[in-house]
């Protein structure tokens, strides 16, 4: 298992004379870090002088990342992150029935009472967590202990997605769509509206009666509380995941890098720039959106246009989960474990 993250480190800082640095807050130490920057270009002769160096007419800039590697023996297929905080963060894999949990500080092995695959994870707390399992099992966490489920179905669920402890959806294969009251699980929807090899891949909502599920053949579902109704794509595409800000900021993303925007009346094409499948997408805000795919590929979106970020690793990412706060991790085959931080 390969876990990246980046950490900022502001204690590099020295002010222009090289004299260390004395107790100063973040604005003061991001001034006379730009003031460095300045001072270095001016010595290379790349930019002119005409003002001091000491004008504060520059816009901050980011702090200084540094990344490093930690190399595990563990190398199973992620397929799912989910957290209910920075330090309550939950990954599961496609095989082995291995669960890992970081606590803020490492990344531990949870022993989830299972050694079958994983498909996905969701919650509403570090209390209460669900995974599915292949053969349509559901295992359940109470802040204690992995337990399994009670679901009859025995279909294999690929996504979920939680509106509150009582209010839960997930989606998978046969077009199925299950719902947990609280008490237990039923089926709201099988069977695909024209093939029964449809997968519905991907679910996401603003609340218990505006849910999003995405899947095969350009199939986008909507739940109004009420009942499920097709949108209209138009693509043929194959989504693999979905996320929003709104019900009227929706973005949906699958194969050969395709990304959809729903802007509460239609859904309509984005431009990614790039051929690459994208597994799955999550942000922030509108201006802060990510998403991930194979070969490494991380895409993020500023609320203008998709750009291509620097992963580090070329193993396909299968999930992005993150925090308000900036926080976001990605994780993938090979065991990768990808953490960013501002």
């Amino acid at each position: 298992m390969r876990i990246i993250h980046g950490v900022p480190d502001p204690e590099s800082a020295k002010l222009p004379d090289g004299s260390p640095t004395p107790p100063l807050d973040r604005n003061r130490l991001v001034s006379y870090k730009n003031r460095l920057f300045v001072l270095v270009l001016c010595l290379s002769g790349l930019i002119g002088c005409a003002d001091p160096v000491g004008v504060d007419r520059f816009p901050d800039l980011d702090p200084v990342f540094s990344w490093s590697e930690i190399v595990h023996e563990v190398g199973e297929n992620f397929r799912g992150v989910w957290g209910a905080s920075a330090d309550e963060v939950f990954a599961v894999t496609s095989s082995g029935g291995t669960i890992l949990h970081y606590d803020g500080i490492a990344w531990t092995g949870m022993e989830s009472g299972t050694t079958r695959s994983f498909y996905a994870i969701g919650g509403t707390s570090s209390s209460n967590v669900f995974a599915w399992v292949t053969g349509g099992r559901v295992r359940h966490y109470d802040g204690i202990a992995w337990s399994e489920m009670v679901n009859e179905t025995g279909h294999s669920m690929r996504d979920i997605w939680c509106a509150s402890p009582s209010d839960v959806f997930a989606v998978g294969i046969y077009g199925t769509i299950m719902h947990y009251d609280g008490a237990n699980w039923s089926m709201m929807m099988t069977g695909s509206r024209d093939s029964e090899w449809t997968r519905l891949m991907g679910v996401w909502g603003t609340s218990a009666d505006d849910v999003f599920a995405v899947g095969t053949n350009g199939r986008i579902e909507h739940y109004d509380g009420s009942e499920w109704t097709l949108m209209a794509s138009g693509t043929d595409a194959y989504f693999r995941g979905v996320w929003g800000t709104s019900s009227s900021d929706v973005f949906a993303v699958g194969l050969q890098g395709t990304i959809l925007h729903y802007d509460g009346t239609a859904w309509s094409v984005m431009t990614s720039g790039m051929s690459y499948g994208l597994e799955d997408v999550w942000g922030t805000s509108p201006s802060d959106v990510y998403a991930v795919g194979s070969e490494g590929t991380i895409l993020h979106y500023d609320g203008m246009n998709w750009s291509t970020m620097e992963s580090g690793t070329t193993e396909n990412l299968m999930a992005v989960w993150g925090t308000s706060s900036g926080e976001v991790y990605v994780v993938g085959w090979g065991g990768t474990i990808l953490r960013g931080q501002r």
